[in-house]
């Protein structure tokens, strides 16, 4: 059973935003405080109307999907904050908390910059597929602490 030990940092995030805090409080009552706040950057706008490709044969034509603007910002989001967090956080012990899609994102990206290894390595203590980020900070750290009580 791993606990929210003090000195721990979590990091909430989803497409949006990635909030990163710290449990300045002991195991038994943990007290997170917000240590940074990292915003998404806009994507432009695309149009509303799907692009066209011509098939073979006479006169056909088929649409082009949509990018998914959501799945895209919550990519470059992840590659930031695990860039972020491998100068800012190496050695201490860490948390991720994000919706599926995203937190998929995020552990593609410490895979890619080898953020687990090496001499800036991420302590990782685990990782939850939850939206948290429009819950109160006071109201995460039990959430938390079952979260981890999961693993």
């Amino acid at each position: 059973m791993a606990l929210l030990a003090k000195g721990t940092w979590v990091v909430v995030m989803d497409e949006e935003r990635a909030i990163i805090l710290e449990n300045t409080g002991t195991v038994d009552r943990p007290h997170l405080q917000e240590i940074d706040r990292i915003e998404a950057e806009p994507l432009a706008p695309y149009s509303d109307r799907p692009g066209r490709v011509y098939d073979m044969g006479k006169e056909q034509r088929s649409a082009m999907e949509q990018p998914d603007i959501d799945r895209i910002a919550g990519a470059r989001l992840a590659a930031h904050v695990v860039a972020h967090l491998k100068q800012v956080a190496a050695d201490r012990p860490l948390m991720i908390t994000a919706p599926p899609q995203v937190l998929g994102a995020v552990r593609a990206e410490l895979a890619r910059q080898d953020a687990l290894a090496g001499p800036t390595k991420l302590n990782l203590l685990g990782s939850f597929a939850k939206t948290l980020t429009g819950m109160p900070v006071a109201k995460l750290p039990p959430i938390l602490q079952a979260a981890l009580d999961e693993v």
